[in-house]
């Protein structure tokens, strides 16, 4: 089959179509499946990412940020439309004032590492106002995983957005105590369930018990107390012809959870089985 599912063309970007809706989270005969497939936010200009679902980290950027400079990244990356600079200072700096030298050194500092865009403008702008904000060639992955949860029925898009996830959201040795109170965390645990459920429930329904497993895990390894997950798990166990409890989750070993070709041949012969049957009620 997966001979036949790589001979198979590659399905056209849809991109006018609307994702038809979940009618029950649990019950995946509701959830129907068109033939559908999803590439990603397709944006050359991106150069840098912003990651938070997992250790804290920018990816892409010329210079080296540490400490402070990842957090004020981060934390700009979240507020797309920009910051007032009191804001962001009383946001990571919550304990003690910061003088105005303290902080003019750290924007540049910041602005230097993050380089310029490919308009040759800085990609963390002046504070004009004193607002400032990042360019559009600055990306959190979080956004990246509320994309492809905009297109529900596509198994291949969830599942490349599955694997931005890492660990737990915002893990960083200190900080980021404004996540917390601006729920960001809370909204990226939410997500990472969400895509974790529907990549394995649409799974099951083509009978793939190891795709849900592996979308079950890297959920698992972000919200670990997930019950809608820890129910999941359960089914595909059992779908998988196991018998009692499933075993110990893997979800400590994010690392062992990436995507592979296997998982690629599973998501290929899925997308080639409902090009077969576009009108399947699922």
């Amino acid at each position: 089959w997966r001979a036949r599912a790589a001979a198979a063309p590659a399905a056209p970007q849809l991109r006018n179509r609307a994702p038809a809706p979940v009618q029950d989270r649990d019950d995946a005969r509701s959830i129907p499946v068109p033939a559908q497939h999803w590439s990603g936010p397709a944006d050359a200009a991106v150069e840098v990412e912003v990651r938070v679902l997992g250790p804290v980290e920018v990816r892409g950027s010329p210079g080296r940020l540490t400490g402070k400079s990842i957090e004020l990244v981060a934390y700009l990356a979240l507020h797309p439309d920009g910051a007032h600079e009191d804001q962001i200072r009383a946001a990571l700096w919550p304990d003690r004032p910061l003088s105005p030298n303290s902080w003019a050194t750290r924007v540049s500092i910041t602005r230097r590492a993050l380089g310029r865009g490919s308009d040759g403008h800085p990609r963390l702008t002046r504070f004009r106002d004193h607002v400032g904000r990042l360019t559009s060639e600055v990306r959190v992955d979080l956004d990246t995983l509320a994309a492809a949860l905009a297109h529900p029925d596509d198994a291949g898009g969830l599942h490349a957005a599955l694997t931005l996830v890492r660990g737990r959201p915002f893990d960083a040795p200190r900080g980021f105590e404004w996540a917390h109170r601006e729920s960001h965390i809370t909204r990226a645990e939410r997500l990472v369930v969400d895509a974790a459920h529907q990549l394995s429930t649409l799974a099951l329904a083509v009978g793939d018990s190891s795709q849900a497993q592996w979308a079950i895990e890297r959920g698992l390894c972000a919200c670990p107390d997930s019950e809608i997950l820890s129910q999941d798990r359960r089914r595909a166990f059992t779908a998988a012809g196991g018998g009692g409890e499933p075993p110990a989750s893997r979800r400590d070993s994010s690392d062992d959870l990436g995507g592979d070709t296997e998982r690629r041949d599973t998501i290929a012969l899925y997308e080639l089985l409902h090009r077969r049957e576009p009108s399947d009620p699922r």
